[in-house]
């Protein structure tokens, strides 16, 4: 079996595994989305690396704030040895998002699940922030809401 035909299957596999998971929806050979009932997380496959681009929009900041959001969304980025290597970016249409590579090799279904549920959590607290701006602590976040356990 293939490095992308194994990474396939731990995609078949995770939606049972994870109650919120609403669904995963594959969009070609290489890419899935997985739905949970208030985010969805895009995952890539890079065969050249082979590992997994994990990703989830985190949405646009109110046009008071970008300053102050796309300043956090840096900040954080400095962090990355401590958050589990979550960035955060923003698109071409200034939506900001969150991303993880998360290596194939070693991967099952239960760590791949895992790591997706910790990613939509993230994502959840960073839309508070981002759309509102509470601060962590504000969101109902805990200690490591920045970081993303596999």
């Amino acid at each position: 079996m293939s490095n992308r035909e194994r990474v396939s299957a731990l995609f078949e596999a995770v939606g049972p595994l994870d109650p919120q998971i609403g669904g995963v929806v594959s969009a070609g050979p290489d890419r899935w989305f997985v739905g949970y009932e208030d985010a969805n997380v895009v995952a890539e496959y890079d065969a050249a690396r082979d590992c997994l681009v994990l990703s989830g929009d985190i949405g646009v900041p109110p046009e008071g704030r970008k300053h102050d959001v796309h300043e956090l969304l840096l900040r954080y980025n400095s962090l990355r040895l401590d958050t589990g290597g979550v960035t955060a970016a923003l698109d071409a249409d200034g939506e900001a998002q969150l991303l993880a590579d998360l290596a194939a090799e070693g991967l099952d279904e239960r760590d791949l699940a895992a790591t997706l549920g910790n990613l939509c959590a993230k994502l959840r607290v960073w839309r508070g922030i981002v759309m509102t701006g509470l601060e962590p602590a504000e969101a109902n976040a805990p200690l490591d809401a920045f970081a993303v356990r596999i």
